[in-house]
């Protein structure tokens, strides 16, 4: 069974999250996909930096959901 990971970033301030975004790689198993969210995660947040994460309270959310092999 594969994985897809997707985020969804969120604001504090405003109250509200933009759509959830997929990745386009498919993971070999949930430790796999756990790990890249993880790992990604880091690297958007670092994108944002700290100034605009301040000011709009920005968090990330990600998940892994098991997709049905064809």
């Amino acid at each position: 069974m594969k994985f897809l990971l997707t985020f969804v970033f969120c604001s504090g301030v405003a109250g509200k999250c933009l759509p959830p975004m997929e990745y386009p790689e498919k993971y070999v198993d949930l430790y796999t996909c756990l790990d890249a969210g993880y790992r990604e995660s880091i690297v958007q947040l670092e994108g944002l930096g700290r100034e605009s994460v301040n000011k709009e309270q920005i968090f990330i959310k990600f998940f892994c959901s098991p997709m049905q092999e064809t």
